[in-house]
């Protein structure tokens, strides 16, 4: 087992914050965390660890798109249906809203006609996010860590992604995520 690109924590600083020195529970640990990251990202509908994304988007016929995921860190592509890839200079973003904006035409209206190559996210690794959300994950991986084996197995089946309902967060651990989450969709 290993961590995944999203997590957010490492086993050093989940073992450090539950004091265990311990190794026989690294591989649990690092289920956990790698549970624990993608179910942050669910519930916040949005990316920790940058990462490259491609997306296709419905052309509105305006001069406005919102992007799924920010903060946006660069926009490389552009690709319109029916007229090829665009230069990218001809749109600008607002990085910390995640709004793409094209400074020469219109959107051409569609369905899934608008091809975007962006990358997103807070932090380029780990060490680089803000400290309440690393909390977070600390405060989520604790407390599944302390449930008992046999309901963790049933939370994370083998092989199963799960999709966090908000009720297994704790008031602590949903305040702490508030900031994070995309509250266009989430």
């Amino acid at each position: 087992m290993a961590l995944n690109a999203n997590a957010i924590i490492d086993k050093t600083e989940i073992k450090l914050y539950l004091k265990e020195a311990s190794t026989a529970e690294d591989t649990l640990f690092e289920t956990i965390i790698n549970n624990v990251s993608s179910m942050f990202e669910v519930y916040c509908d949005n990316i920790f660890i940058i990462q490259a994304l491609t997306e296709d988007y419905d052309g509105n016929g305006t001069e406005m798109l919102m992007l799924r995921h920010w903060p946006i860190t660069v926009l490389t592509k552009v690709v319109y249906e029916y007229d090829g890839e665009q230069a990218v200079s001809n749109f600008k973003y607002n990085a910390a809203t995640g709004v793409l904006m094209s400074t020469y035409a219109a959107f051409p209206e569609g369905f899934q006609n608008v091809e975007i190559q962006y990358s997103a996210g807070l932090a380029v690794a780990k060490a680089d996010l803000p400290p309440d959300l690393k909390q977070a994950a600390l405060k989520q991986v604790e407390f599944f860590y302390k449930r008992d084996a046999a309901d963790f197995s049933d939370t994370f089946a083998e092989g199963m992604i799960v999709k966090a309902p908000a009720d297994l967060f704790s008031p602590i651990v949903r305040g702490l995520l508030a900031p994070y989450r995309n509250i266009r969709t989430g």
